[in-house]
C-alpha cells in the first residue's frame, strides 16, 4: 500500500510549495490516474515514490515503511520493488531490445540464465518477441513504449508508476499501451499513472487523483477527467484519514540480504539511462 501522510514539499526554504498538506493512500492491486496541470505537482509525487526528493513535512509509507527513515543505501532495494515508464521512453539507442530490457536486470547482477528467461517471457507479454534484435530506432513510438513497458516489469515490481505513458503517441497506440497496463494491473501490480490524456482517463474510468497547487482537488473512483459532480461517477472523500502505520523494525522492513550494495553501485533502474546519455556526450 502507498500512503501520502499530510505531505507538503518546497524545493527551496523560501520556495513556494510544490505539495501541500497531501494525503491519501493507494492500495494494493489498484489502478490509479494522477492528474493535472503542468506544476500541479504530479512529478513531485513520483519522486518523493523513488526517493529522489524527501519531503519538507509529512511521511511516505510504502507498505508500511517509512521512507524518510530508509538508510541511503536500502533505497536501491525500495527501487527494485518500482517499475518507472517514462513519456520519452529512455532507451539506449545503441542497444537492441533484448539488450535494452536485459540492462534492467544485469546492472541487478542476475544469471544470464534468469534474464534469458524473464527477458523472452516480458517480451512475449508485451508483444515483441519477434523484434527482440532491433535497436530503437527501427521501432514505432507505440513499440518503443512497450519495450519501456517491458524493462520496467521485467523484475517483477509491485508497483508500475508511469510518468505521461502516452504523451508522444497517437490515439491507437496510445489505446494499446493502457490496455496493456490494464492487463498488468489485472495480474495483481499496482499501477499508477500520470497523465494529461482526457480521453482514455474518461474512457478506462479508473480511480483519479487530481492534484491542483499542490492540493489534493478531488480523489474519485470510477471517474472522468473533468471536475465537477457531473463528471462523478462514484465519488469517494478527498482527504482520506491517514493512521499511524504499526510499528515496525526497520531491519525487518528491509529485503532479505543478499550482500551490501557495491560501493560504486548506482540504482540504475532509475539513473543509468541519464548516466549513460551524460557519457556520451562528453
Amino acid at each position: 500500500m502507498i500512503e501520502f501522510d499530510h505531505i507538503s514539499m518546497a524545493y527551496a526554504p523560501k520556495a513556494p510549495l510544490a505539495l501541500s498538506d497531501l494525503s491519501f493512500r493507494i492500495q494494493d492491486g489498484e489502478f490509479v490516474f494522477v492528474i493535472g496541470q503542468s506544476g500541479s505537482g504530479k512529478s513531485t509525487l513520483v519522486k518523493l515514490l523513488t526517493c529522489e526528493e524527501k519531503p519538507s513535512a509529512g511521511e511516505v509509507y510504502i507498505d508500511g515503511l517509512a521512507l524518510t527513515q530508509l538508510k541511503r543505501r536500502l533505497v536501491p532495494y525500495l527501487r527494485r520493488s518500482i517499475g518507472m515508464v517514462f513519456q520519452d521512453f529512455r532507451l539506449i539507442p545503441t542497444k537492441t531490445v533484448y539488450e535494452n530490457v536485459a540492462f534492467a536486470m544485469e546492472i541487478l547482477g542476475a544469471s544470464r540464465r534468469s534474464i534469458s528467461r524473464q527477458v523472452s517471457m516480458v517480451l512475449s507479454t508485451v508483444g515483441l518477441r519477434s523484434r527482440e534484435r532491433a535497436l530503437p530506432n527501427e521501432l514505432s513510438g507505440g513499440e518503443q513504449q512497450r519495450v519501456g513497458i517491458a524493462r520496467a516489469m521485467v523484475n517483477n515490481p509491485s508497483i508500475l508508476l508511469a510518468d505521461e505513458p502516452t504523451g508522444n503517441l497517437d490515439p491507437v497506440n496510445s489505446e494499446s499501451i493502457m490496455a496493456l497496463l490494464e492487463e498488468i494491473n489485472r495480474n495483481g501490480t499496482t499501477v499508477v499513472v500520470c497523465t494529461h490524456d482526457r480521453e482514455m482517463v474518461d474512457r478506462m474510468q479508473k480511480r483519479v487523483i487530481e492534484i491542483a497547487d499542490g492540493r489534493l482537488l478531488r480523489d474519485a473512483t470510477r471517474a472522468l477527467y473533468g471536475s465537477g459532480d457531473k463528471y462523478l461517477l462514484d465519488i469517494e472523500p478527498a482527504a482520506v484519514p491517514v493512521s499511524e502505520p504499526a510499528g515496525q523494525d526497520q531491519a525487518t522492513a528491509q529485503p532479505a540480504e543478499t550482500g551490501q550494495p557495491p560501493q560504486n553501485h548506482r540504482d540504475k533502474l532509475f539513473t543509468s539511462y541519464d548516466y549513460y546519455y551524460k557519457r556520451k556526450s562528453r
